[in-house]
């Protein structure tokens, strides 16, 4: 990955679990970032400042989506520069994968452990000439080979919670990377008791170790959460008519639910959306008219997004993690010439 690269955009997206806070703020990403950004704040820095730099959010007609709002999240906390090439891990309703595509970046490439999904998003690559869509299992043996050492940029939103073993995730996210590549992941880290998920993780000292023993370093770990004003029309403009939609939506065709232990879906063609994925499709180009809107509202001038960055105001246990890191280097690369 090159300093040259123009920055095109600086951050993040989350789940319907993210709150709003009134005085949390996002910290900039960058290489610059000091050990131990994961724990505490860099020095010099305000916890809070919020990225300045972040793309505008775009209409985009297709694909159907389920959740945009996290797509706010990625476009304010990711800093994306045009050569980056982008991997997504659990691309879902591909949504996010499609709108950075139309950054004009050479590479977006969605992964998703499901066929029926991928078939799904096949037509999205006749739209676009950089962007991709492939099968992989992640947390398997192998599982990502054939695209490893690929990419400058890999994201993942709210898809931890779904998988079994936490380490080979993070490992497969390394995996991914190439050298001094970064990252950014983030999920809904739920109590027991009203968790949707099958994971969770006990604490940030936690979830730090397992980042560093899959090779990723200068950690910067926090809770994500809407502003105070992107709450509020998220809440008005956002949810209860995006609710009243899925009524509407899944009493005219059924979906199914299931696949987890609790029998909530695990993962995204065992949703209901995905099983009325055809009837969303032809309700996409209004639909996300509608959500382009919306988001442009919630970003406002200054983002819709703040980090807590160290929990400092936020539980671990019970809010929307986001962790952004980078490959570490091999020891070889550090040793001085001769």
């Amino acid at each position: 990955m090159s300093d040259a690269h123009t920055e095109l955009s600086g951050s993040a997206r989350p789940s319907p679990h993210a709150h709003a806070s009134p005085d949390a703020r996002a910290e900039p990403a960058g290489d610059e970032a000091r050990e131990p950004a994961a724990t505490r704040p860099q020095p010099g820095r305000p916890s809070g400042a919020r990225a300045r730099r972040r793309q505008p959010i775009e209409y985009v007609p297709y694909p159907p989506t389920s959740l945009p709002h996290r797509d706010l999240l990625v476009l304010e906390h990711l800093p994306i520069r045009r050569g980056d090439r982008i991997c997504e891990v659990g691309a879902g309703s591909g949504a996010t994968a499609a709108r950075i595509a139309r950054l004009g970046v050479p590479e977006v490439v969605g992964l998703d452990v499901s066929d029926d999904v991928i078939r799904a998003l096949r037509p999205l690559e006749q739209s676009y000439d950089n962007l991709e869509f492939g099968v992989a299992d992640v947390t398997a043996a192998g599982g990502v080979a054939d695209y490893a050492g690929r990419f400058d940029l890999v994201f993942s939103c709210d898809t931890v919670e779904h998988v079994t073993d936490v380490d080979a995730f993070f490992k497969a996210v390394a995996q991914l990377l190439a050298p001094r590549g970064r990252c950014l992941i983030t999920f809904p880290n739920e109590p027991p008791e009203t968790m949707h998920g099958i994971t969770r993780l006990s604490s940030q000292a936690e979830l730090e170790a397992r980042a560093r023993a899959a090779g990723l370093r200068d950690l910067e770990i926090g809770a994500a959460r809407l502003t105070r004003r992107a709450a509020k029309v998220a809440d008005l403009l956002g949810w209860r008519p995006l609710s009243a939609v899925r009524r509407v939506v899944n009493g005219a065709r059924r979906g199914r639910e299931g696949g987890g232990a609790d029998g909530g879906p695990q993962r995204f063609d065992e949703t209901s959306f995905f099983s009325n994925y055809e009837l969303w499709r032809r309700l996409s180009p209004g639909v996300n008219l509608y959500w382009y809107g919306v988001l442009r509202l919630m970003a406002g001038r200054d983002g819709a997004f703040e980090i807590d960055w160290g929990f400092r105001r936020t539980p671990f246990d019970d809010c929307q993690v986001m962790l952004r890191g980078a490959k570490a280097e091999p020891a070889h690369a550090k040793e001085p010439a001769p």
